[in-house]
């Protein structure tokens, strides 16, 4: 049996180009699935490992992405204070995200 090409107006193979687009998709989706997962797993050493002061630094920092002079002042503590708090819980958060990233 003889396979009949089909070609598009540049003359590509069709056949090849959706086995191509399935194949990004595919990959899009497992990337998706990881990014998800990932941020799953940091939501939880966020939520438990860190001490309480750490964690609420961290949410104004990354989350609320306020700067670190601003959350000094709204918690009424030394901005040196607040960076290395911050510093201190992305450690934490480095070696339990250790694998992941």
């Amino acid at each position: 049996m003889i396979k009949r090409l089909q070609l598009n107006r540049y003359g590509e193979d069709l056949g090849g180009m959706a086995a191509y687009r399935r194949a990004q998709n595919d990959a899009e989706d497992a990337g998706r699935a990881y990014r998800r997962q990932t941020r799953a797993v940091l939501r939880n050493v966020v939520d438990h490992q860190l001490t309480p002061r750490q964690r609420q630094m961290v949410r104004m920092y990354y989350y609320e992405r306020k700067s670190m002079p601003r959350i000094a002042a709204e918690l009424g503590v030394n901005k040196s204070t607040v960076s290395r708090t911050v510093a201190r819980a992305r450690r934490v958060i480095a070696r339990c995200m250790n694998g992941w990233v």
